[in-house]
């Protein structure tokens, strides 16, 4: 399952979908989309590290 390429919220949703479908974890799927299209999750996000 390639993932689409791009920057834009609508393609890394998109990404972040498909992969879940695929039965990757939520966090492992957001963490991909977002290096796939090159950016980093933001520390304002909330996010925290375990």
């Amino acid at each position: 399952m390639p993932l689409k390429s791009g920057t834009s919220k609508k393609t890394i949703n998109h990404n972040i979908g498909e992969m879940i479908k695929a039965g990757h974890p939520k966090a492992q799927a957001i963490a991909a989309a977002y290096s796939n299209a090159g950016k980093s999750i933001s520390k304002k996000s909330g996010k925290k590290r375990k």
